[in-house]
């Protein structure tokens, strides 16, 4: 009996330490470890890369991928954001303006403490929409412009801009909103 009972407490010790381990292998499985990602699409889930493209891409209809859509800039005070809703103007007064704009770096800004989390933004048609963990990066950027400015909101020369990125629903950065 005495074989017996030693033969079972045995078997139940090694049955609770194993049976755990067939739940860790099964949970590895569905994980594909050694999925290849390219390293073209990683740039979207870092905020430093996102505000240097959209800084390179002023001039572009291209820039407003990197924004959030449908953000209603009239009602965030002091956002110094570019109005997408007639993107062809825009495009034409940046090429029209800017003979050469250069991303010279970023940094984490002050500012960060500050934003509300979850940050709120409206919609053009008036929702409000939450993001949680907004990131705020300082940008520099050197402009020079080919004649006088007149109706873009950057100066000549060094350059200095809060961009406020928030994740969209894939979880790539987008920039909701820009503070000088």
């Amino acid at each position: 009996m005495k074989k017996h009972l030693k033969c079972l407490t045995i078997t139940l010790m090694i049955s609770t330490l194993v049976v755990p381990l067939f739940g860790c292998a099964e949970h590895t499985k569905s994980v594909d470890q050694r999925a290849i990602v390219n390293s073209k699409d990683l740039w979207n889930l870092n905020p430093v890369d996102v505000s240097a493209r959209f800084i390179q891409m002023l001039g572009s209809k291209k820039q407003l991928e990197l924004a959030y859509p449908d953000l209603d800039i009239k009602s965030m005070k002091g956002n110094i954001m570019p109005d997408f809703t007639d993107i062809d103007k825009l495009v034409y007064n940046v090429n029209n303006e800017i003979e050469k704009i250069e991303f010279i770096g970023a940094r984490p800004s002050k500012m960060q403490t500050s934003i509300e989390n979850p940050y709120k933004i409206m919609t053009t048609e008036g929702k409000e929409i939450e993001f949680k963990n907004p990131v705020a990066i300082e940008v520099d950027f050197n402009v020079k412009f080919k004649k006088e400015k007149k109706k873009l909101k950057i100066n000549e020369g060094l350059n200095k801009v809060t961009f406020v990125l928030v994740r969209d629903e894939n979880g790539y950065y987008k920039i909701a909103s820009a503070y000088k």
